[in-house]
């Protein structure tokens, strides 16, 4: 990454100096490896890519807001391909085993509505004192079918008489997250103009019954004649709905939709 004070990673080799008969072993469940939770979440955002992997960064390009941006961050393509397709399938499978499957050790985070895929990470720190502490960690990425967003959850030294493995203290942390990004991304469904003249014919309080918001103004006796995501197209019975985006934040907005019409946020 550019920023300094990046850790170096370190996986052993055998040509190393250090390099045993346990090393091997050892590393099959994490051990003898060392890498930053970053370049962690590099490699699983590899597999998410069908391989690929990407150097990761924390922007895509600088600029004011709603104007062009006056410098960019092309993507760097670090390794084509991390490994074949065959083993790329395999490791696919399992990750989403360890959240679907009865016996995966994040089973306890499986939810329909969010498709996670993933590893749990116990390891033991300060092992050869008294007392052992633990880092526990989830790392993965969702929808498991088509991977939009990668996390990484890393818990260093959990409180012990509250549960210390990755499954327990760091995996319901990620699902959270997860759940707080899919829940927030409206769903893109078609509706044919003969249902949207349905819809739009309701009252304002109709079309939002069972929706989760934070709050309504205006009158919500009001026939709705228009739904938009754009304050510019607002005009008399229009329901504006804004919404956190990546580009633009419509909930700026709000008031100046709200003058005249019904506004949701």
């Amino acid at each position: 990454i550019d920023i300094k004070g990046e850790g170096e990673p370190r996986i052993p080799h055998p040509q190393d100096n250090n390099w045993n008969g346990i090393s091997l072993p050892w590393m099959a469940f994490g051990y003898g490896v060392m890498m930053t939770p970053l370049q962690t979440l590099t490699f699983y955002n590899a597999i998410a890519n069908d391989g690929e992997m990407v150097k990761p960064s924390f922007i895509s390009s600088i600029g004011a807001l709603g104007e062009k941006p006056v410098y960019k961050i092309d993507r760097e393509v670090i390794m084509s391909s991390i490994c074949s397709e065959e083993t790329l399938s395999s490791v696919k499978m399992m990750l989403r085993n360890v959240v679907e499957k009865p016996w995966g050790t994040a089973n306890n985070i499986y939810d329909e509505n969010i498709k996670i895929a993933g590893k749990t990470g116990t390891s033991q720190i300060d092992y050869t004192s008294e007392e052992t502490q633990y880092v526990s960690s989830f790392v993965g990425y969702f929808p498991s079918d088509k991977p939009k967003y990668s996390a990484i959850v890393v818990i260093n030294k959990p409180k012990k008489s509250k549960g210390y493995y990755g499954n327990s203290v760091a995996a319901p942390v990620f699902k959270n997250v997860a759940k707080k990004i899919i829940t927030g991304i409206p769903n893109e469904i078609q509706i044919s103009k003969k249902k949207y003249r349905y819809i739009i014919l309701k009252k304002l309080k109709e079309i939002l019954f069972k929706v989760n918001i934070d709050s309504v103004y205006g009158n919500t006796e009001i026939n709705v004649s228009k739904i938009t995501f754009d304050s510019r197209e607002v005009e008399n019975n229009t329901l504006f709905v804004a919404i956190s985006g990546h580009n633009y934040d419509c909930l700026l907005y709000t008031s100046d939709a709200a003058d005249d019409t019904p506004c949701v946020d």
